[in-house]
């Protein structure tokens, strides 16, 4: 389990004693997202996650919000049945204001993760805030560690490799004058189409299309084939109609200049937006 005591702010150690039947670490998965937490007695929770199309971070989320900005010393403690291991100085860390007091980077997240892997006990150690007299730690127990991380890691493993923010702006290219797709475009409407299935918080799917020459009542015509062609494919891969509007603008809303070839190939585009609820 998680543990957190409070001592005077002289103490090395804190006096907790771990509950090793009740500690217990918790995996939630999907395709979209692993998490693997554990529960910290009395404060709150200590999380593994990792998004789809996103790094792995640690995280301490806690029903007591911080009410300012300070530093935490971060070790590696040896558990208490294990008098071999030293402890080890893992640096200085942030803790932030509000119920989310840790958040680590990937590099120190997995650092944690093979601290755990050691049977070590990763330990966060800062004054009380409210009188700062008190000297609060938080541990994470390696007990029961390795049969989660196998079960995370499984997770990981069959985590989709494209998430949100990769997918949510996505342009399909075309040659001048043409509005069929080719294979890189198909490609990308199908990492839409199996996003689509696996995320069922998208409300609206957007196709916008567009040209790049002059002649506005042609490109008009041209940035609506344009539009059709991603439509009728969507159709094809099963994306719900009745999530996806389309607009066409001809040339309208250039993204570069029409002078050079590369300006007019980037102009010659169809724009797929999803659009979600946060």
């Amino acid at each position: 389990m998680l543990a957190i005591s409070s001592g005077p702010a002289q103490a090395v150690y804190p006096d907790y004693t771990l509950d090793l039947q009740s500690s217990q670490w918790e995996i939630s998965s999907n395709h979209l997202k692993c998490v693997m937490s554990q529960d910290i007695p009395l404060y709150g929770k200590a999380e593994f996650i990792q998004t789809a199309g996103q790094p792995m971070r640690m995280r301490v989320t806690t029903t007591q919000p911080a009410s300012q900005v300070s530093k935490a010393v971060f070790e590696s403690r040896p558990p208490v049945w294990n008098h071999r291991a030293k402890k080890q100085d893992l640096g200085m860390v942030s803790l932030n204001k509000g119920n989310i007091p840790f958040s680590l980077k990937p590099t120190r997240s997995k650092r944690v993760i093979a601290e755990l892997e050691r049977g070590m006990q990763p330990t966060f150690s800062f004054d009380d805030v409210a009188d700062g007299k008190d000297r609060v730690e938080i541990a994470v127990s390696p007990v029961r560690f390795q049969d989660a991380l196998q079960e995370f890691r499984s997770c990981l493993a069959q985590l989709f490799p494209y998430g949100y923010e990769q997918l949510k702006h996505t342009r399909i290219y075309f040659k001048p004058n043409e509005y069929y797709l080719d294979e890189k475009g198909k490609q990308a409407l199908k990492r839409l189409a199996r996003y689509i299935r696996l995320e069922k918080n998208v409300s609206l799917v957007t196709v916008h299309g567009h040209a790049s020459e002059k002649g506005r009542f042609e490109n008009l015509t041209l940035s609506e084939k344009r539009a059709n062609s991603v439509v009728s494919y969507m159709k094809l891969l099963k994306i719900p109609m009745k999530l996806v509007k389309k607009r066409f603008t001809g040339d309208r809303k250039l993204v570069a200049s029409n002078k050079s070839t590369r300006g007019r190939a980037l102009n010659q585009r169809v724009e797929v937006r999803l659009e979600k609820p946060f």
